[in-house]
């Protein structure tokens, strides 16, 4: 994370379709980090639900984002690995997902991280973009819900320290 907004590393789990020249494909991103609290069935790794992102890649990384082995999302049977928020909103479901195999990383940057009740981890990202598709990354490199909780707690210690610095009076002669 920078002075300039969070940056993150997350895992593409499901998407959206797109509307008007976006039409045609998933347009929309949904990602998530890995639920290190909980576990799936099987013990197998789990993820939670984070943040989404429909702004920052090209159309060559949409094209290649469509080629995914996208599968549909079925609201009464959804995936086991999947942790989505409660909340009826449709915002962190997706019309279809990727099994994490087939799945990505994204690096994202943001505003801030904000809470949420429209994603599972209970926190979402202001304003995010993509950055970049990270091949270079594989899913066991996606970011933990501890790690964003930790990244978090330290940037409102810093944010703390810094208005703390702004407020002190300087001493004037008279």
């Amino acid at each position: 994370m920078d002075g300039m907004g969070e940056t993150v590393d997350v895992l593409v789990v499901a998407g959206n379709y797109g509307t008007g020249s976006r039409g045609g494909g998933v347009s929309t991103l949904i990602c998530a980090v890995v639920d290190d609290k909980r576990t799936g069935a099987d013990d197998g790794t789990c993820y939670s639900t984070f943040v989404r992102i429909g702004t920052g890649l090209t159309f060559a990384d949409y094209a290649w984002i469509r080629n995914k082995p996208w599968k549909v999302r079925d609201p009464k049977n959804p995936p086991k690995w999947l942790h989505t928020a409660s909340y009826k909103s449709h915002d962190d479901k997706g019309d279809v997902y990727l099994e994490p195999e087939d799945s990505f990383i994204l690096k994202v940057k943001a505003a801030e991280i904000v809470t949420s009740d429209q994603y599972h981890l209970g926190y979402t990202m202001r304003f995010p973009r993509a950055l970049s598709i990270r091949d270079d990354l594989g899913i066991e490199d996606c970011m933990t819900a501890s790690q964003v909780l930790e990244n978090l707690r330290s940037e409102k210690k810093r944010k703390m320290e810094t208005t703390d610095v702004a407020h002190k009076k300087r001493k004037t002669s008279a």
